[in-house]
Parts: structure tokens; sequence; C-alpha cells
């Protein structure tokens, strides 16, 4: 069984153990996943999903996260109503 020590972004200590291995995020290469995209990309609620650490999160509104790909772009339904 691997364990990894890892600090949050409050300063909290999490010990994490786990016996398989272990995700990266897909943005900086180093910390665990820890969010998923939560920018939508298609009908039904499809979200883009790529997986990413707290801090490559960018948070919208409480539960909410978008990718760095994503955090400056308007979610479609936003651009709709610009028109």
């Amino acid at each position: 069984m691997a364990c990894e020590v890892i600090q949050d972004e409050n300063g909290h200590t999490i010990i994490f153990c786990n016996r398989t291995r272990r995700v990266i995020c897909k943005f900086c290469g180093v910390r665990p996943v820890s969010k998923l995209c939560d920018f939508p990309t298609g009908p039904h609620g499809k979200t883009c999903n790529a997986m990413m650490c707290a801090q490559c999160a960018t948070s919208i509104s409480p539960n909410v996260d978008y990718c760095p790909i994503h955090r400056n772009l308007k979610a479609p339904f936003e651009q709709a109503s610009l028109f």
C-alpha cells in the first residue's frame, strides 16, 4: 500500500493511502487529482471532466470548478444571453 502526505489549500495535512496508482493533475503534472472540470461541453450535462489538482482549478461557484483551459471562457448558456 502506497501512502502519501499532502497539504491542501487551507494548510491541512492529509495522509492519502491506497492500493492503486496515484492519478496526477493533467496540468501541473505534480499534485494528485482532487477535482474535475465542470465546464459544459455538450448536451445532457456533459462536462470537460479534465482531472486537476486544487491549485490548478479555478472555482467559479460552490462545487463548480474550471480547468486552466476553460477558466477564461464563458459557458455556452452564458454566451447565448449576450444576443
